[in-house]
């Protein structure tokens, strides 16, 4: 069986293409794309995504389609995250994305787009038996779930990512310290009622963040799955690049990395600050880098219940 998962987030609508053999539960990766039409640039709860950003989805859904009808896939599966979720005008969008493929999307909530990225994530690095984490960064919103493969220790789906960051707190370029440390205090204060005593034998880190942050450490000029899926982030190492971003412009850094950072080099400070101070609570000092999430962890659901 051939399936197609879409994810459309705030800042990134990800196509995964996957094959499922019949008796089997694992999920063979065809083909990944990755596309950055931030529909959620300058959304508030309740306004409506521009029609700027519609247009954009169009091109890529349209896009996806083509992808999908040359794949001969036997299956779609769609998810929409938290710029449909808090946008004025998510039926029109839900229509729009079916009226393209002839799949109607599926607006999740929170705890769901957790369990997805856990879903997604966690399998490959976490053994039977043994509590790992998964933090997803997203545009608008960003999960952090606590468990075992089998049970769920903790799960939540914060409002805030590195859109509505980025545009809440960083006026300047590059930011002033004070900046920083409004957006470090909020997220301090949002993280505060995660259970902080729970032994993590792993922490799982997907999306863009720390896939880009991967790329920047291991000094690489072009993404490369094999090199980033289940490469480490530690701690210390994260403090270093935080110094290197703090002085550095946007035009800056996408001049270093001109193959990795473009539509994220306006946002890869803020994920870092996400990502840093996650694993500074949860006292974690090693990161587990994964390009999987939302979109394997739908299919490992849907396979699940056929």
């Amino acid at each position: 069986m051939i399936i197609a998962s879409i994810d459309i987030g705030t800042n990134t609508i990800l196509l995964l293409i996957a094959e499922i053999t019949e008796g089997s539960k694992i999920i063979k990766t065809i083909l990944n794309e990755y596309r950055m039409p931030r529909i959620g640039k300058g959304l508030l709860p309740g306004n409506p995504v521009s029609e700027d950003r519609i247009s954009s989805m169009k091109v890529i859904i349209s896009e996806y389609k083509k992808i999908i009808e040359q794949n001969k896939c036997d299956k779609v599966l769609v998810n929409a995250t938290n710029a449909f979720r808090i946008a004025s005008n998510r039926d029109e969008l839900v229509a729009i994305v079916q009226s393209i493929l002839g799949v109607k999307p599926e607006v999740i909530n929170g705890k769901t787009e957790a369990e997805y990225a856990f879903l997604g994530s966690v399998s490959e690095y976490l053994q039977s038996g043994k509590t790992g984490g998964v933090i997803d960064i997203g545009g608008g919103s960003t999960e952090i779930t606590l468990g075992k493969m089998d049970d769920i220790l903790f799960s939540h789906s914060f409002p805030f990512g590195v859109v509505s960051l980025s545009e809440k707190y960083f006026k300047n370029n590059p930011p002033l310290d004070s900046e920083i440390n409004e957006m470090k205090n909020e997220i301090k204060k949002r993280i505060s009622f995660i259970p902080s005593g729970i032994p993590l034998s792993a922490l799982v880190g997907v999306a863009g963040t720390p896939t880009s942050l991967s790329c920047i450490s291991q000094n690489l000029q072009e993404y490369s799955d094999e090199l980033v899926e289940g490469s480490k982030l530690s701690l210390k190492h994260l403090f270093e690049i935080e110094k290197y971003f703090s002085v550095e412009t946007t035009e800056d850094l996408l001049a270093a990395y001109p193959k990795i950072l473009p539509g994220r080099e306006d946002l890869i400070f803020s994920g870092l600050i996400i990502l840093k101070t996650v694993m500074e609570y949860l006292t974690v000092p090693e990161l587990i880098v994964s390009s999987k999430g939302i979109r394997y962890g739908a299919i490992a659901n849907y396979i699940k219940n056929i």
